[in-house]
């Protein structure tokens, strides 16, 4: 098994702790992509916290899991109305 997950790394060009690194956060895309909440996306992908989803996102894509779809409210699982702010 772990020689089939090095194969896996390094067929994507990455090292095995770059590609371990990230696949948690593939992971939590598509379960946003899904429409699940922050919270429920980072728990589902092995995350202890929504914060350490968060830093961990930030560390990957050097932005913030809300940014990509308007936000999600991690209590209630609404949407939020994004406004825009103009100078």
């Amino acid at each position: 098994m772990a020689a089939k997950v090095r194969r896996s790394a390094a067929a994507t060009g990455l090292t095995f702790r770059a590609w371990r690194q990230r696949a948690p956060i593939v992971r939590a895309i598509d379960h946003l992509a899904r429409g699940k909440t922050i919270a429920q996306a980072a728990g589902m992908a092995g995350f202890s916290s929504t914060a350490a989803f968060s830093y961990a996102f930030r560390q990957v894509t050097g932005g913030r899991p809300r940014g990509l779809w308007g936000g999600v409210g991690e209590l209630t699982g609404k949407r939020r109305k994004c406004i825009p702010m103009t100078p």
